[in-house]
């Protein structure tokens, strides 16, 4: 009986060690695996407040592109109006001509640049309606640098002139109106939040 004793004392002190035993192993590894997951916790608020700003980088600089793509695109407008007007009075000179396109390769420049910025539809608009545009202003130049045209190419002028303004004024606007909305949506301003604030007017 007494060996009966031994044996179950001998065997509850040993269960008992090892319970203590497992237990202290499973408190020391919950413990390095809550160490583990602080330092993962961390290291992937870091990468987010990294990612954060790296996209708050490129969201500011898409702003920016957007912002100077439209100046130039106006710009480019303006002056490839005033030509058409002067080539239309007959008084367009080559000095406005070379204004005029040097605008456009400025223009096309910046843009092929910084295509990466802008959406893939957005940009083969940009790109035909630049393409398009030249195209046009090269064809009124050159029916109009002679001077006093006889009365068959005169027709010739007044179409390419007329084709000119209508090219500006059907594609010009539809960009433009592009450009206002992305820039708009960079800046977190939407078309919702404009008619708010036009209903509150």
């Amino acid at each position: 009986m007494d060996f009966l004793i031994y044996l179950l004392s001998a065997v509850t002190v040993q269960s008992a060690l090892l319970a203590a035993v497992a237990w202290l192993c499973k408190g020391l590894v919950t413990h390095q695996l809550s160490k583990e997951m602080e330092a993962f916790k961390h290291q992937l608020q870091v990468e987010a407040a990294r990612t954060n700003v790296i996209f708050a980088k490129l969201h500011e600089r898409r702003a920016e592109v957007v912002a100077e793509l439209y100046a130039d695109m106006v710009d480019f407008e303006i002056a490839a109006r005033k030509f058409t007007y002067l080539e239309n009075e007959a008084a367009g000179t080559t000095q406005q001509f070379v204004e005029v396109m040097e605008r456009a390769l400025e223009l096309q420049n910046f843009f092929n640049k910084h295509r990466i910025y802008f959406p893939e539809q957005l940009a083969v608009r940009i790109d035909t309606y630049q393409d398009e545009l030249v195209e046009k202003l090269k064809e009124l130049h050159s029916l109009s640098k002679f001077g006093r045209l006889p009365e068959e190419l005169q027709g010739k002028l007044f179409t390419a002139w007329g084709s000119l303004i209508k090219h500006m004024n059907e594609s010009l606007p539809l960009i433009k109106a592009e450009l206002e909305a992305s820039f708009r949506g960079l800046l977190g301003v939407h078309e919702s939040d404009r008619a708010d604030e036009r209903a509150d007017a």
